[in-house]
């Protein structure tokens, strides 16, 4: 059942149930107020049949007629507006009567006779209809039954309730029918981004047009939707972009290996120092393969560490790295720090310091220092290597991306591409500048904490080896 039916149907039985009760209560407060009229006039007449004089009515003074006497004389009927007088002696049984119905005598009417006690009043059936009746205690001994036929009011509450039947099934249909309206309009965003959402099923398009100008919860879960596809798209350009710039960071060094390979195949007189140098570029290739295409897996996936974020200090971490650094490279790396403390994955974060030092050694000639700063979440690395063209500067952290000073060095041109991955991922950012004083200045900057982190948590992390110092070792 669509969620359209189910709401038209939930409307209908919510008005039909609310339009049942008030005519329910409209009809119990009707049969009371007829009931209660018709009670009132029974006490009314016992009240007037009390006055009436000696021998005219049951309350005979002392040394007054008999009840027989009654029967003789005219009756009280059109006079009390009554349709039944029944009186009934000490022991409850009837022993005259006027009216042209018998009433029953119930066991209670039996027992005010007997004992006397309060009025009663209560419905009774009798084969010409339902009558009300009133049984009142004599003060002798005994009891009248006044009676009036209810027949009329019983026909006027069974009409109601008919008139009340059909006036709930028609609010019934006319709610189903304005909840279909209803529903069908509340529903029309909703499928309108079902349809969207076949589409892009079925043909792959993410440039489906979505309105999501409602300020409702269809108009934010469009707006959701319509963002989505956004990311979608963007991210499917990327990787689209990604593998095109692949591809033509691989052919290279593929091209050179096929050749090289080649040359060793078809010359198998070579001599030494030449199949020495054509093995030592394979091996070098081989090794800046593996490096791209580890680099490739990390950024094309957005592969996450299993590690969760915690608190740490970045200045440890930035000094295990960069002594690394030094026991690795053999270089001059001149760090100063101030504490600070972030939230973040360590392994994450000192992979990323590594890249900005690593990048920072291959272009700095020695014996000139790396210089690596920390500060209040902010790392910057420089180098006293020919520094960022200003045409470069703005997509230095770009995939593959290398400049024209660059492309002699080796590399993937993925490294500072993955500092930026990362700082983005901690909510930071990253930069790249030039120095007044010569070479450049890149680094990233993270929001600090004031959380404590646990003890050498961030050192002991930062010391694990990472993919590239791994192969770097090899």
């Amino acid at each position: 059942m669509s969620l359209r039916a189910r709401l038209a149907i939930g409307l209908a039985l919510l008005v039909a149930v609310a339009a049942t009760a008030a005519m329910g209560i409209a009809y119990a407060a009707t049969a009371g107020r007829l009931e209660a009229q018709l009670d009132a006039s029974l006490r009314q007449g016992a009240a007037r049949l009390a006055t009436m004089p000696i021998g005219r009515g049951p309350f005979a003074g002392p040394g007054g007629g008999s009840r027989a006497a009654f029967n003789a004389g005219p009756g009280p009927l059109g006079a009390l507006g009554l349709v039944v007088v029944q009186y009934l002696d000490a022991g409850g049984d009837v022993v005259s009567r006027e009216g042209e119905v018998t009433l029953p005598v119930l066991a209670h009417d039996r027992a005010l006779a007997r004992s006397g006690g309060s009025a009663w009043l209560h419905s009774v059936s009798v084969r010409a209809g339902t009558y009300r009746v009133l049984t009142q205690p004599l003060p002798g001994g005994g009891a009248v039954q006044l009676a009036r036929d209810d027949s009329e009011n019983q026909s006027l509450l069974g009409s109601l309730r008919w008139r009340f039947g059909l006036l709930d099934l028609a609010v019934a249909i006319v709610a189903a029918g304005a909840g279909w309206l209803f529903s069908r309009r509340l529903t029309r965003p909703l499928r309108r981004l079902a349809g969207a959402a076949e589409q892009v099923a079925s043909t792959g398009r993410l440039d489906v047009p979505i309105d999501s100008a409602a300020d409702d919860e269809t108009g934010r879960l469009a707006l959701a939707f319509a963002t989505m596809l956004e990311a979608l798209s963007r991210a499917r350009a990327t990787q689209h972009q990604l593998a095109e710039d692949a591809a033509h960071e691989l052919r290279t060094p593929l091209t050179s290996l096929r050749t090289n390979v080649d040359i060793l195949r078809r010359h198998d007189d070579l001599a030494l120092e030449t199949r020495t140098r054509i093995l030592g570029a394979l091996d070098t290739e081989l090794r800046e393969l593996t490096g791209l295409l580890d680099e490739l897996v990390e950024l094309s996936t957005e592969r996450r560490d299993e590690e969760e974020a915690e608190p740490l200090r970045l200045d440890e971490l930035v000094a295990a790295v960069v002594e690394r650094a030094r026991q690795r490279t053999g270089r001059t790396i001149d760090l100063s720090t101030e504490e600070c403390l972030v939230q973040g994955r360590p392994r994450a974060l000192a992979r990323a310091v590594a890249n900005l030092v690593d990048n920072a050694v291959k272009f700095s000639s020695e014996p000139a220092p790396v210089e690596v700063r920390v500060r209040a979440g902010r790392v910057e690395v420089r180098d006293h290597g020919p520094g960022i063209a200003p045409e470069d500067l703005p997509r230095v952290f770009d995939r593959f991306y290398r400049s024209a000073a660059a492309r002699a060095e080796a590399g993937s041109g993925l490294g500072l591409a993955i500092v930026a991955h990362v700082a983005e991922t901690h909510g930071g950012r990253v930069f790249a500048l030039s120095h007044p004083e010569g070479g450049s200045v890149v680094g990233f900057e993270l929001a600090t904490t004031p959380a404590t982190p646990a003890p050498a948590a961030a050192s002991r992390a930062a010391r694990r080896p990472t993919t590239d110092d791994a192969a770097s070792e090899a």
